[in-house]
């Protein structure tokens, strides 16, 4: 911890984002110590630690760093799977294989043969894919069936960037959890929600205003600031993509299934806070404003116009993208 001694040289102006950096840095301080520190009232410092926000929520919902020491997973290179006769058309077979490269392999160095690999087939990805819808359809596929099974199948520098992505992210969530089986065990954060949440009730939903979700994490570690919600939405999209790329490496076939019901209500509700704590002051109203503006923010263009809205001071009328 910091030392603690006392002085009057603190600039007026700066002084709550200076106690509130300082009761960040030093937790187990003490408002009295901090108090003769900055020349302020233990009352004073006690508004200063709310606005800095929820100490333990922070630690709890900071994501991890990997671990220097690899799983022996990380040094297993994945075998190339057989070449098939599928269709019996050689280069869309070609095209199947490729695809299949990209969906199982667990190194870069498979994936690169097939990268390599695909500069071969000559034909346009196009006229490939065409090739084997009809393939399909003879074989009896019905229409869904279809598009869903030649969706993108020609794009094989699509699949090999999308592959590239997974084998890191697998290898970073190796490093941070040890193996896949404990990538899947709730993680701490997720233990105090499931622990502490009350029962959810019937028609929960994204929708719901935040003062109805408070009453079921009433005895859970909760947010006090904006920062704080966005950190916990943060920590769940790392979380669930961290997830995804190990499910789908150890399960390529497969598809991984939904949280459990108080993790996803949690959800809703970071979002919802989002429109119902005050910013702290002008730099977090600032980096709020960033967030809900940037890519992968929401679904919805109206959650970014109620944060928006909720930052400048106005509400958005229901049912409407304007302003009261």
């Amino acid at each position: 911890m910091t030392e603690i001694h006392c002085t009057n040289h603190v600039d007026r102006k700066d002084r709550p984002a200076e106690i509130r950096a300082f009761v960040r840095d030093n937790p187990a301080a003490s408002n009295c110590e901090i108090g003769r520190r900055f020349g302020v009232s233990e009352a004073a410092i006690r508004k200063h630690r709310k606005r800095a926000g929820n100490p333990e929520h922070q630690r709890l919902f900071s994501i991890p760093s990997p671990q220097t020491s690899a799983s022996r997973e990380l040094s297993v290179a994945s075998i190339l799977p057989e070449a098939e006769a599928v269709t019996g058309d050689r280069q869309v077979d070609a095209m199947l294989w490729l695809a299949r490269v990209c969906k199982t392999a667990t190194d870069l160095a498979t994936l690169g043969k097939a990268v390599e690999a695909a500069k071969r087939i000559k034909a346009d990805p196009e006229k490939l894919r065409d090739r084997y819808q009809q393939w399909l359809i003879k074989q009896g596929a019905g229409a869904f069936q279809t598009v869903f099974a030649t969706m993108s199948l020609g794009d094989i520098d699509a699949k090999a960037e999308a592959a590239r992505e997974r084998i890191a992210t697998n290898a970073e969530g190796i490093a941070i959890f040890g193996s896949f089986e404990t990538a899947m065990e709730p993680t701490e954060a997720e233990r105090m929600i499931l622990e502490t949440a009350g029962p959810m009730p019937p028609g929960y939903g994204y929708e719901w205003p935040a003062e109805a979700f408070a009453g079921i994490f009433a005895r859970s570690v909760n947010p006090w600031t904006l920062s704080d919600v966005l950190a916990e939405r943060a920590y769940f999209d790392w979380l669930y993509k961290t997830r995804k790329a190990m499910f789908a490496t150890a399960n390529p076939d497969d598809y991984m299934g939904d949280d459990d019901a108080p993790i996803e209500a949690r959800r809703y509700w970071m979002m919802s806070l989002l429109t119902t704590i005050e910013p702290v002051d002008d730099a977090e109203r600032t980096v709020v404003a960033q967030a809900a503006v940037a890519k992968g923010f929401s679904d919805f263009s109206k959650d970014t116009i109620a944060v928006l809205a909720h930052l400048c001071g106005a509400k958005v009328r229901e049912g409407s993208s304007d302003f009261d």
